[in-house]
């Protein structure tokens, strides 16, 4: 079902919801003449019903006085001759009338009003317009610029990520990186640059001029584990020129993978009773034609010439370690 009803004063016919007249209790403004009626008077069905006629209500005009008397006027005259119920049922009149035009809905006609009537332009107040003139041309004004926390999340990540792909920022990471690796080697080989001139020979001359620019050095290793005495002898040396001479004699063996720095001896004689006679460190120096490296598997042959006055020696003890 479409309902229609017709304008009561211009006689537009236009579509209408029965809830909403419902809601406004019958009362309609027309979209072209903005007159306010009853729309339940002419309410029709346009599927069904014929449009009810309209005859055009022609305002009469005011009859004119015969002749106009002026008359003093009494502040009190008014009030003592104007009708109090009158007066109260067109104030109510009044105040029903201008609730229905507050809560009642506007319904535009079919067809549609003329532009000119429906769209009409704003009244521009100077004030107004000298005020913005006057805010924009003003040195101390700025326009708001917009806050960056009302863009949405998903939208400053997708930010972020592209700025993360973007060419110079990945190469520049990419550089970072490999400046981090580089750096990362060197320290590196900054600390285990014995190992790796005894395990790899052929890097020596490298990590000399590494070693010469870092102000380092390279030695041999230290591994005490891999050093062991073989045997050694303490015998009595034929010397006429010292008698009580004695002659050491040890043989030291590498039994590690690699060559190692050849180590130092702590070497303590003691007498018949057990007690200790002299004792002393000897490094690699103090013997005869010794270098300074022990070959993995081979045996290392150390002798040397002892001086002891007042006391027979008797016996001794030996070890091995590194300063």
């Amino acid at each position: 079902m479409s309902l229609a009803t017709r304008c009561t004063a211009c006689g537009t016919i236009f579509r209408v919801v029965l809830d909403q007249l419902k809601v406004s209790e019958g009362w309609v403004r027309c979209g072209r003449c903005h007159a306010v009626f009853d729309a339940q008077q002419g309410l029709f069905d346009l599927e069904q019903d014929d449009p009810p006629a309209w005859n055009e209500q022609v305002p009469a005009e005011p009859e004119q006085p015969a002749a106009t008397f002026l008359e003093e006027h009494h502040p009190g005259s008014d009030a003592a001759t104007a009708d109090p119920l009158g007066s109260a049922h067109a104030f109510a009149a009044g105040s029903a009338a201008r609730a229905a035009l507050e809560s009642e809905p506007v319904f535009d006609a079919e067809p549609p009003a003329d532009p000119a009537d429906v769209f009409q332009d704003a009244p521009v107040h100077p004030s107004e317009t000298d005020a913005k003139q006057t805010s924009a041309g003003d040195p101390g004004w700025f326009e708001p610029m917009a806050d960056s926390a009302s863009t949405p999340g998903f939208v400053r990540q997708a930010e972020r990520n592209q700025r993360w792909q973007s060419t110079p920022v990945r190469l520049a990471l990419g550089l970072l990186a490999l400046a981090l690796v580089l750096g990362l080697l060197a320290q590196a080989t900054h600390h285990f640059r014995h190992r790796i001139a005894a395990q790899w020979p052929a890097t020596q001359p490298w990590l000399n001029r590494y070693c010469a620019a870092a102000g380092c050095s390279i030695d041999p290793l230290h591994r005490i584990e891999s050093v062991s005495i073989e045997n050694s002898a303490l015998t009595a040396a034929e010397r006429a020129d010292a008698p009580g001479a004695l002659k050491m004699i040890i043989t030291l063996q590498n039994r590690g993978p690699l060559p190692v720095a050849m180590p130092a001896l702590d070497l303590s004689l003691t007498d018949n009773d057990g007690e200790l006679v002299a004792r002393r460190a000897l490094l690699p120096a103090d013997f005869d034609s010794v270098g300074a490296v022990l070959a993995p598997g081979v045996d290392t042959p150390l002798r040397l010439n002892l001086a002891v006055s007042g006391r027979k020696v008797s016996g001794y003890t030996v070890e091995v370690f590194y300063p």
